[in-house]
């Protein structure tokens, strides 16, 4: 079983109706916060909590209904004060989210503090790499500097040995008078000056948009423009932040590393982006109480790591009129896909499962024995996040299922 992060543990729960329960319930429930992960999901079974927790099996039980039972003198009443549900594989923890979002102040001061000091370090160090840089840059010009004035130096002892030489051989050779004196040649040197480089001539990308080029040749009052961006990503968040702030009346604070991920990975269902905006609009109006997993939708990140759920959510609080009822076949690729049964289907999702409604039960079988799984190394696990996305990849995906060797648990 793996356990991935912790839970936070506030001392708010001393005054909480959970301290007044029996030591094994408490015992049960902290046990059950240790085991979740980052979504509030504990897997696990009912034996294997009671090993974890040192409780018998009995108890175990009694607590996990006492957990999954209405509290009505909580001080939360969503989900009529339950703290869990249960869920293939294990148990979620009903309001894990509220809780994993309430990192405070003093934390948030701490972390930005060591990040900043982190950053001061790193830059000093540059600092001091720039300012050996220039150091060896000096040393070097100096000392070809000096390398210079020595050669220099020797060769005006060679011209003055060589133009001895030359006057003593001129005086041998012309004799009209021994005294007459010494003229010598001065030799002149042409040294031609390279051209200098046109300047390149660069055109300006325009002020007016409007404006385009003639023929491919920007005139005297046109410049040439860049390509507009027409990208998945593009799309789609220009679409959110219009939906968002029609909505809620306030600009959405974009997180631009879990966001700008869960962009590529929404892009990857071959969704469109007025088709996953449509979906997000429909979460947004679904009411509080109601939306266990539609409440996710207010991020990108959020909607994209639940958007299975969220669009079986809506299906019952909202929109279903534009959703298709399932019949049988649809329902067991529900029940594949995690989603619950009487979930309604988009019309991409119809659409998809066309060609493929002849599927044979044993391939359903198997398709969800792979799909169920618990695949522990996550580089190696290949599934499709959304149904959508398993549809259009059905053919791989059933390939996958046939060789798939689910691993032996105890």
């Amino acid at each position: 079983m793996g356990m991935a992060g912790y839970t936070k543990l506030f001392s708010s729960i001393l005054a909480s109706t959970i301290w007044r329960e029996d030591d094994k319930t408490r015992i049960v429930w902290i046990t059950l916060l240790a085991m979740s992960d980052k979504d509030g999901i504990a897997d696990g079974s009912v034996p294997g909590l009671a090993d974890f927790a040192r409780v018998s099996v009995a108890d175990c039980r009694a607590a996990l209904n006492k957990l999954a039972s209405p509290d009505p003198d909580s001080r939360s009443k969503e989900y009529e004060g339950r703290r869990i549900e249960i869920i293939d594989g294990g148990w979620r923890i009903l309001n894990h989210a509220k809780y994993r979002a309430k990192l405070n102040e003093d934390e948030r001061r701490e972390y930005l503090r060591k990040k900043q000091a982190e950053h001061r370090t790193k830059a000093g160090n540059v600092n001091t790499v720039s300012t050996n840089v220039n150091k060896c840059q000096q040393m070097s010009t100096l000392s070809t500097h000096t390398d210079a004035d020595a050669d220099a130096d020797a060769e005006k002892r060679n011209s003055a040995s060589r133009g001895e030489s030359d006057k003593k051989k001129n005086d041998s050779k012309n004799t009209p008078s021994v005294n007459a004196p010494f003229t010598p040649h001065l030799i002149t040197e042409s040294f031609s000056t390279p051209p200098v480089p046109p300047t390149p001539q660069f055109l300006d990308f325009p002020v007016d948009a409007n404006r385009v080029p003639v023929d491919g040749v920007a005139s005297k009052n046109q410049t040439l423009q860049p390509p507009p961006e027409t990208t998945f990503k593009a799309d789609f968040e220009k679409l959110w932040c219009e939906a968002y702030v029609a909505k809620f009346g306030a600009k959405y604070n974009y997180e631009g590393g879990r966001d700008g991920k869960a962009v590529k990975e929404l892009e990857a269902t071959k969704n469109s982006p007025a088709t996953l905006i449509e979906i997000a609009k429909l979460a947004w109006d679904v009411p509080d109480g109601k939306n266990l997993y539609c409440q996710h939708s207010m991020t990108i990140h959020g909607f994209r790591r639940h958007i299975n759920n969220i669009q079986a959510e809506t299906a019952k609080h909202g929109g279903a009129d534009a959703m298709t009822a399932p019949d049988v076949l649809m329902d067991k690729l529900n029940a594949i896909a995690k989603r619950p049964s009487g979930s309604r289907w988009t019309t991409a999702e119809v659409s998809a499962l066309k060609p493929f409604r002849d599927i044979t039960d044993e391939d359903l079988s198997k398709l969800k024995t792979y799909y169920h799984a618990k695949i522990a190394d996550k580089s190696q696990d290949w599934r499709r996040q959304t149904l959508l996305a398993m549809l259009q990849n059905l053919p791989g995906e059933l390939d996958k299922a046939r060789r798939f060797k689910p691993a032996t648990c105890f």
